[in-house]
């Protein structure tokens, strides 16, 4: 599997969330738009929380005719049974490994473990077109 490297040192970030929760998708839109000047994106990348938003920055961005990933790349998470290469072009996504959280819950439960310590569980890059 690549491992991505990113030089957080030369890097601007700002994040954004739904402030009403997931409910308010559409709230993307406007979101996305506010950081246009005079047309022009102020950013090269967007991070999506899941794939959902992940579809309305591709509407936003190809309704006003960027090219993902030339322009802006997109990165989704969740991965979305089928449909990130549904997505034109398709979405590089981090897969959730929802058998393998729910394996260890289970064993969690079965096994009557009382510690509350994080357990890491891989969650797969999946590089597709959109970065």
């Amino acid at each position: 599997m690549a491992r991505y490297q990113l030089p957080l040192d030369t890097l601007t970030s700002i994040h954004l969330s739904l402030e009403q929760g997931d409910q308010h998708y559409l709230d993307t839109i406007s979101i996305i738009q506010r950081y246009f000047t005079d047309n022009k994106a102020n950013f090269d990348i967007i991070i999506c929380g899941n794939d959902r938003i992940a579809l309305l920055a591709y509407q936003v961005l190809l309704g006003l005719g960027y090219k993902i990933p030339q322009q802006v790349a997109i990165l989704g998470y969740d991965n979305m049974v089928g449909i990130g290469e549904l997505f034109y072009p398709p979405l590089t996504t981090v897969q959730l490994p929802h058998y393998q959280i729910g394996e260890q819950a289970a064993l969690h439960i079965i096994h009557r473990i009382k510690n509350k310590n994080v357990h890491k569980i891989d969650c797969p890059l999946l590089v597709r077109q959109s970065i």
